[in-house]
């Protein structure tokens, strides 16, 4: 993905053919977005504070990540309520569902 992305020149694709790898590229962010997700919960429970240099899971993912704690949290908490919500669980792995709308 990074070396076709290093590639990508935007000037040599017409209109249509943007818009198809737009929607390529937004499908793989979708269930890139998904593995994070459901993997959150089970990094939130095996945790341990100050291991990593985080006081919290949320802490730790979102130093790897370069985002806030806080928007992290959010995914660690929807990870935990996607065992409740299987419908919800099975659309967000097939990439029908984005992060923010599963949040």
């Amino acid at each position: 993905m990074a070396a076709l992305v290093d590639r990508l020149d935007p000037d040599e694709f017409s209109g249509s053919a943007a818009r198809r790898w737009w929607a390529e590229f937004d499908r793989v962010e979708r269930l890139a977005a998904a593995g994070k997700t459901v993997l959150a919960r089970r990094i939130a429970e095996t945790h341990q504070p100050g291991r990593s240099g985080s006081q919290t899971a949320a802490e730790e993912l979102a130093r790897a990540a370069g985002t806030s704690a806080g928007s992290v949290r959010e995914v660690v908490d929807t990870s935990t309520r996607l065992a409740g919500q299987p419908d919800v669980d099975t659309a967000l792995r097939r990439g029908e569902l984005s992060a923010a709308q599963v949040g």
